[in-house]
């Protein structure tokens, strides 16, 4: 311990239970790592952030996954993030931004094959609106972009006037 900081050198290794008060730095010559492995009995591996009164976070490998769980009351599996690049979001998500050029979510298939496209789906139950889009689909009548529900009316409604506009990209 050096100035109040808790430092651990190279190829140190540590068992069972540790707390640190203060400041932890790993040194490292190249890429410092910090490794945290579960036990032989195959157990996953754990980092808790937490308050000075004991909520927070546990970060948390399974398999080939890696959990983020909150620690409130419900104790929820917030986020999980697989190898496979699946992630898997449980509640609410708010974008925010205070911009007078707007606000952009992009949804991206690097792929030009005759197949690629990419598409957002608006789930309820077993049934969902599919917006979508693809410049170079192998069927003509998927070529271009789409809006349609799986199941149901597709309705459009509106409190003033409802205006659909083809042939390019102005308003009028």
């Amino acid at each position: 311990k050096v100035n109040g900081h808790t430092y651990i050198a190279n190829n140190t290794t540590i068992g069972g239970d540790v707390s640190v008060g203060g400041h932890f730095t790993i040194d490292g010559v190249n890429h410092p790592v910090l490794a945290i492995k579960g036990d032989s009995g195959g157990n996953d591996a754990h980092l808790q952030l937490l308050k000075e009164n004991g909520h927070g976070w546990t970060i948390y490998n399974s398999g080939t996954t890696l959990y983020f769980r909150s620690d409130t009351s419900s104790n929820d599996q917030v986020l999980s993030l697989a190898s496979d690049k699946t992630a898997t979001f449980a509640g609410t998500i708010t974008q925010s931004k205070d911009s007078a050029s707007g606000v952009v979510n992009t949804f991206r298939n690097t792929n030009h094959g005759g197949g690629a496209y990419s598409e957002l789906h608006i789930e309820n139950s077993d049934q969902s609106l599919v917006v979508g889009y693809s410049d170079n689909y192998s069927s003509g009548q998927w070529d271009g972009g789409w809006i349609y529900p799986t199941d149901g009316n597709m309705m459009v409604k509106s409190n003033a006037d409802v205006e659909i506009f083809s042939g390019g990209t102005a308003d009028s």
